[in-house]
């Protein structure tokens, strides 16, 4: 248990070394969050300050703007998205994002959004987190949006995104009538509930192999966008469609923060980019 303490200690320590010898990437970056809870609040806040102070924040209308300018637009903005759909999101977005003037994405996962608090842990515990021993002594920190929070985000002038009815790994699905009900008709009701089309996707887990092409099939012919979970800004995207993102975790430091979204981990992923856009090429020809 202490090796494995200090050789996590020692790889932080060497990555952060190594972090200002790899050059900054320009370009419109997505990060991915997903639960804030309360004890996170401040690390959320001193999150927007780094971005308004070093960056400049993107809007949802941005990313048609960008591809239109052939991303020759200088230097860096970052847009926010957060998945799921806890009940944290339409806190933290009255709380801060009404504050600093910052529009969002929100991409949920149909039948997770109005569950009691018992229904939503036991939701999160089977489907968000199928591989991990999550606590049972916070249960309310899981819990889900109404879709009365979902309209209000769409009043305060967010963007909603469909990510799944259930929060499957579509690539592990072989039933042809429950990739159609978790790619397409749950963002069919979605639609329908909250009264506007929903253009946006993003993958449950949504890496690498979360995709593939049976399911990319089932998407491109609905969605305007589509959004993975690997490491890359817009520039790496094959065409404007397929988007890939930088997932943050509530308490990451400064440093790490501003090497994610400067894209400096991203080296780390061009195999796997250059894998996911042959896929998107093969299938947009």
């Amino acid at each position: 248990m202490r090796g494995s303490i200090l050789g996590n200690l020692l790889n932080k320590y060497l990555m952060r070394a190594t972090m200002p010898l790899i050059k900054s990437r320009k370009g419109l970056v997505v990060l991915t969050l997903h639960n804030i809870t309360e004890d996170h609040h401040e690390w959320f806040k001193n999150l927007l300050e780094l971005i308004r102070r070093e960056y400049s924040f993107a809007e949802p209308d941005d990313l048609e703007k960008w591809f239109m300018q052939n991303n020759l637009e200088r230097g860096t903005k970052v847009l926010l998205s957060f998945d799921d759909g806890f009940y944290s999101n339409i806190v933290i977005t009255e709380k801060y994002l009404r504050e600093f003037g910052v529009k969002a994405m929100y991409f949920i996962t149909e039948k997770f959004i109005g569950l009691d608090s018992e229904a939503s842990f036991s939701f999160a515990k089977n489907n968000f987190f199928p591989n991990s021993d999550i606590s049972t002594n916070n249960k309310n920190s899981f819990s889900s949006m109404s879709w009365n929070d979902v309209k209000r985000l769409i009043e305060l002038g967010h963007v909603i995104g469909g990510h799944s009815s259930t929060h499957q790994r579509l690539s592990t699905l072989t039933d042809a009538n429950k990739i159609v009900d978790e790619t397409i008709s749950s963002s069919d009701r979605i639609s329908d509930l909250i009264g506007q089309q929903v253009t946006h996707y993003a993958f449950p887990f949504g890496k690498h192999n979360s995709i593939d092409s049976k399911i990319l099939d089932s998407l491109i012919y609905r969605y305007k966008y589509i959004y993975s979970n690997i490491r890359g800004n817009l520039n790496d995207s094959v065409n404007s469609q397929f988007i890939y993102r930088q997932n943050i975790v509530p308490g990451d430091p400064n440093w790490l923060i501003k090497s994610i979204i400067d894209g400096k981990l991203d080296w780390r992923y061009r195999n796997i980019r250059k894998y996911c856009n042959r896929k998107i090429e093969q299938l947009t020809k």
